[in-house]
């Protein structure tokens, strides 16, 4: 039984050169330009642009090794590539969403604003309607006594406005001066965004000045 043996390759003087130019793409590259142009889903949900901060800390250390070892990398282009488009999508996610944050804070402060004035200057019923549910409520236009003599209801709206702060701030009413502070990171809950405005009560009591600060939800 003859024995096979390998053959040797033979190698010219070209490929050879060619083999020893050879460099592989660099796989972080690779993904860092997919994450940039999976990017362009931020026009969806700006939550994504967790992905563009994935893509540009991808294409940074793809440079970097690109640049350490030229000899055995390329892909630069690639890294290049994905580094801007990770970037301007992610900025432009973070820039939306914190312009959708203000416009929202903007209009929850507008109703805060109208929603503490009612309760300072007493009309503590049309406060009490402005608290509830929107499919709870009375037609602005109609008799909120009657609607309040039912005893479940009385309670429900005695209960609410001896809880603290609004007790202090009824007592205050219209003598201290409202300042508001600022708004709390907003949050999703279900299918609600929670919003929490800061503000503070400024008021004298026994010649001394006093503050209550308090938040609206």
């Amino acid at each position: 039984m003859s024995e096979m043996r390998e053959k040797p390759v033979i190698l010219s003087g070209g490929e050879e050169d060619l083999l020893r130019e050879y460099k592989s793409i660099s796989w972080l590259a690779i993904g860092s330009l997919l994450i940039g142009l999976i990017s362009l889903l931020v026009f969806i949900n700006p939550i994504l642009a967790l992905l563009s901060i994935a893509g540009v800390v991808m294409a940074v250390i793809s440079l970097i090794q690109i640049r350490r070892r030229p000899d055995e990398l390329r892909g630069r282009r690639l890294a290049l590539a994905g580094l801007v488009l990770s970037a301007l999508f992610g900025t432009y996610a973070v820039s939306r969403f914190v312009s959708y944050t203000e416009s929202l804070a903007h209009q929850g402060k507008e109703f805060a604003d109208e929603w503490l004035a009612i309760v300072r200057n007493g009309d503590l019923q049309k406060a009490h309607q402005l608290h509830r549910e929107r499919k709870y409520r009375k037609h602005p236009r109609a008799e909120y006594a009657p609607y309040y003599k039912d005893q479940v209801i009385k309670q429900e709206f005695e209960r609410f406005f001896r809880s603290q702060p609004l007790s202090q701030i009824i007592e205050i009413g219209n003598r201290g001066t409202l300042k508001y502070i600022g708004h709390a990171p907003i949050w999703a809950e279900d299918e609600w965004q929670i919003l929490v405005l800061k503000y503070e009560l400024a008021y004298e009591r026994g010649g001394r000045r006093r503050s209550l600060p308090f938040r609206v939800v």
